[in-house]
């Protein structure tokens, strides 16, 4: 969803799921997740985040080390689109995000706009069904560059992407099933293994294959792994997140760390409907 440093490049949208397949009798939605940088005890931001009982970010609202409002930001959903208003602690309007979808759910558009208006980036996405790939592209004016170039494999998933502006360099995906496994780089050389729980994530926290594409053309490929049906564990010496959760699988807690040093993130607790 939103929360640390990663936790922001993560999700923006990241369910947290985990459950055996009787869940969906036991199925609940959540109403709020409280979230401490970099941890409850001697936090320096916390971060109240509502949602709607399709389990849709509706608020968050941001606070200080000592409890001040700092700002918030309001989520309005369309049938094709999600409109992001940022306020800041006078309840002043200072940037509004809109992301635009297809009449398939695929991301079309993100742009961003300040108080005023003024567009700070657009982002427009080109797809090629026949073979199958997505280029992401920023939008300036009247001028269209290329930055991001992604394929899909015979599943639908996105497995490869390609950065155009940093030396064409690859990020490649590895699935079993639907579930990324690991990651290679090219530059520098190197693979990544995924780790997740066992327990399946209930169904009404899951999102959806495209979902899932989203969440990688927005945000970058690692997102795949992090928005799996699987609860996500941990990479090699980078990222852990250990969890607890209740009778029918949903998260209590979720404690974000780097393994190397034992290092704080951040901190949720999670409350339901």
């Amino acid at each position: 969803m939103k929360h640390s440093l990663l936790f922001l490049i993560l999700v923006g949208g990241l369910f947290f799921s985990c459950s055996n397949e009787n869940s969906s009798t036991n199925s609940q939605t959540i109403e709020k997740i409280i979230s401490y940088i970099p941890q409850q005890a001697n936090f320096q931001t916390k971060i109240i985040s509502y949602y709607d009982t399709e389990n849709r970010s509706t608020l968050d609202s941001v606070f200080d080390a000592n409890n001040n409002f700092v700002r918030k930001r309001q989520y309005v959903y369309s049938s094709q689109s999600r409109t992001t208003n940022t306020f800041d602690n006078l309840n002043v309007l200072t940037k509004i995000i809109i992301v635009e979808y297809d009449s398939t759910g695929r991301l079309t558009t993100v742009t961003s706009y300040d108080a005023s208006g003024n567009i700070n980036f657009k982002y427009a996405y080109d797809y090629d069904d026949v073979n199958h790939t997505v280029t992401k592209n920023k939008v300036e004016g009247s001028t269209i560059t290329p930055v991001f170039f992604f394929k899909v494999n015979s599943t639908g998933m996105i497995y490869y992407q390609q950065n155009i502006l940093n030396n064409n360099s690859v990020t490649q995906l590895n699935y079993v099933g639907n579930k990324p496994i690991s990651m290679f780089f090219d530059n520098p050389i190197n693979l990544l293994n995924f780790n997740y729980y066992s327990i399946l994530k209930p169904m009404n926290l899951r999102i959806s294959d495209v979902q899932k594409n989203n969440k990688v053309l927005d945000l970058g490929i690692e997102h795949m792994a992090f928005n799996a049906d699987y609860y996500f564990s941990d990479y090699a010496d980078s990222y852990f997140i250990q969890y607890t959760f209740d009778v029918n699988d949903y998260p209590l807690t979720a404690h974000e760390l780097t393994p190397l040093t034992g290092s704080s993130m951040v901190e949720d607790f999670y409350y339901y409907n």
